[in-house]
């Protein structure tokens, strides 16, 4: 089972003690992770943004999303770390997109639910914890049943502190579903409204329309917000040059993508690079 999980709890000679060593920089996986906080000290930078650790919340981590811990000595947490086909075989969703709000690029990565609501968190999480340590015949069956419970009670939960995206399962919801999956597929070769709009049947206005309803934004901008993300990323965990960067973005040149990604960040990819450099780590946990 390509499921693994960690308390991370305990310190040696004053630091903490982190599966595969210390992540002292900002890092990738290419793998899923939730962060169960049971208390609080610290901060969590999530693709270039910091968010304090509070006791009772989780962090959900998505593959190719840069981050780091910074945990205090008090703070106590476990991590749950499985691959996407551990999670669509949890969900049983093996040829859809992963339907979870706190996966998507441009939702909001934390939940704080109300300390009667986390208790459950941390009831399945321990349950996970032992059937792990556990040589049980059923052990995969009872970790599989355990995490589909704990994800699909934090996608209510996540909804539910998430006003705007909890909306009726009506058109607007099922269109602005389907052009997130197809900007995943597509935002490296394609930026024109336009073209997404053809795949969905709708008008380019009507597209827009839609995006900004659901999320004050327009589709044009969350193509450009994937673009730069994903360029932020690059910059920061690849040994690319910045040539081969803005190829791999879809950029004709260096002086477009530096153009580009200057004009939304207010600085230039270099001078990012150098603010922001990291490593890339797909096996290093945390």
């Amino acid at each position: 089972m390509d499921f693994h999980i960690y308390e991370l709890g305990a310190f040696r000679n004053g630091r903490p003690e982190q599966p595969h060593g210390m992540a002292e920089i900002p890092h990738r996986h290419d793998f899923y992770e939730v962060m169960v906080f049971l208390t609080a000290g610290g901060e969590h930078l999530i693709d270039f943004k910091n968010y304090p650790i509070h006791g009772g919340s989780l962090h959900f981590i998505s593959p190719g999303q840069v981050h780091l811990t910074t945990r205090n000595q008090n703070c106590r947490a476990f991590l749950l770390v499985f691959s996407a086909n551990v999670l669509r075989t949890v969900l049983n969703m093996p040829r859809k997109p992963v339907a979870l709000p706190y996966y998507q690029v441009d939702c909001h990565p934390i939940l704080q639910p109300a300390p009667n609501e986390f208790k459950e968190y941390a009831e399945l999480t321990m349950k996970i914890y032992h059937e792990y340590h556990r040589q049980n015949p059923l052990r995969e069956e009872l970790i599989r049943g355990y995490l589909n419970i704990l994800l699909l009670r934090a996608k209510m939960h996540y909804l539910e502190a998430h006003p705007v995206l909890k909306v009726n399962k009506s058109r607007y919801t099922e269109i602005f579903s389907a052009f997130q999956t197809l900007i995943e597929a597509h935002y490296t070769q394609e930026a024109r409204v336009g073209f997404y709009a053809e795949k969905l049947h709708i008008s380019p206005g009507h597209l827009s329309k839609v995006s900004k309803s659901l999320t004050g934004k327009s589709a044009s901008a969350h193509l450009i917000d994937r673009l730069v993300l994903e360029g932020k990323r690059l910059l920061s965990t690849v040994n690319l040059t910045q040539k081969e960067i803005a190829g791999q973005l879809g950029f004709c040149d260096t002086f477009y993508f530096n153009r580009f990604f200057k004009k939304n960040t207010g600085i230039a990819p270099g001078a990012f690079r150098t603010r922001n450099r990291a490593y890339e780590n797909s096996e290093q946990i945390v």
